[in-house]
């Protein structure tokens, strides 16, 4: 099974993009400053959106490295994780991120669509009951696929 919501995925080879750019300034920045974990987690994200999945991962996992405590870098890495369709470890990341903020209602609702993918429609719904419970607003498609998915129906 696909990603449930695609993003707009990887730009076409061959082409300088917005993504190559930021990459080249990025690779600038942390060569000036290897600590800056930002600088890692802005590239990051421009590795993901061109598809290079595996650099994001590693860049993200530096950014743990110099700031452990980040949950967001966890969600951030599990993100990444689940465009490359690794979704156990994306639920790792994801747990992680949970257990240093139990109120971040965006990892809840990330694992609960890691759990739909593997088909832990339990998971799932208690994961989208506690986004829900923070506050998160859940995308009514996901819902009723989960509802129709779920084993009770």
């Amino acid at each position: 099974m696909g990603p449930l919501f695609p993003d707009a995925g990887a730009w076409p080879t061959g082409r300088i993009t917005k993504y190559d750019r930021a990459v080249g300034d990025y690779d600038k920045a942390i060569d000036l400053n290897p600590k800056l974990a930002k600088a890692f987690r802005n590239r990051s994200v421009a590795y993901d959106r061109k598809g290079e999945h595996d650099k994001a991962i590693r860049d993200l996992t530096r950014v743990i490295d110099l700031n452990p405590d980040s949950p967001r870098a966890y969600c951030d890495r599990g993100i990444a994780r689940d465009h490359k369709g690794d979704y156990d470890h994306a639920i790792r990341d994801y747990s992680k991120a949970i257990a240093l903020d139990p109120k971040f209602a965006k990892a809840y609702y990330n694992r609960a669509v890691m759990h739909f993918y593997k088909r832990s429609y339990k998971s799932a719904q208690a994961d989208v009951n506690a986004a829900q419970a923070l506050g998160w607003t859940v995308d009514p498609t996901f819902l009723e696929l989960l509802r129709k998915a779920s084993p009770d129906n």
